[in-house]
């Protein structure tokens, strides 16, 4: 989960504009100071993990070779995980499915990855920007996934509509496609009735 001070920081990167914008503000505030050159580098207390659409980068499993299936790392987990454990995965990479729950690594997936690697990596200008448009994408996302529940009542038997079937499903245990409101009403009837003939 994103912490407040993590938010916070998000939030005042987005003040600052398009990627465009921040780039070209980084190079004015370098110019200041020192030359900057595009390909600058900087050690950060990151570890890098390896890429391949062959492999799973958590475990080495050849994809190819066994009936594990694999998945992308979508933007929400890797910001996640690079916040939270200090861990940079490329765009596209990709692992086996059982290392994740819903958005988030598995705590043995993250021992995994961390093995025997460096706690420490070396990153480009640009490569560090792009991390924080990830981050910046990653808020914004959650921002409005937030704002989106918000506005929504979280149970409204009155409009079948706002639920999935699935969802009226593990609520209810009826499927809502076979059972319109009068038909649920009946069967609570029944089922009081029957309640009441075994107390009787």
């Amino acid at each position: 989960m994103i912490n407040t001070t993590a938010t916070t920081i998000m939030a005042s990167y987005a003040n600052i504009g398009s990627p465009a914008k921040r780039r070209a503000l980084h190079a004015n505030s370098s110019n200041e100071n020192t030359p900057s050159r595009n390909n600058d580098t900087i050690e950060m207390p990151l570890l890098r993990a390896p890429f391949s659409r062959r492999y799973c980068f958590v475990c080495d499993t050849d994809y190819s070779k066994t009936y594990s299936r694999s998945c992308s790392i979508n933007l929400i987990t890797r910001a996640e995980t690079l916040l939270t454990h200090g861990i940079v995965i490329r765009k596209e990479s990709t692992c086996c499915e059982k290392h994740l729950d819903k958005n988030h690594f598995k705590t043995d997936a993250i021992a995994s990855i961390k093995k025997n690697k460096s706690n420490t990596s070396t990153i480009s200008r640009d490569e560090l920007l792009n991390l924080l448009d990830d981050l910046n994408m990653a808020y914004r996302r959650l921002e409005s996934m937030l704002q989106e529940a918000n506005r929504r009542a979280a149970i409204d038997f009155d409009d079948l509509n706002r639920l999935t079937d699935e969802q009226y499903f593990i609520l209810t245990g009826i499927n809502k496609p076979k059972l319109e409101k009068e038909e649920l009403i009946q069967v609570l009837q029944i089922d009081n009735q029957q309640v009441r003939q075994q107390q009787i």
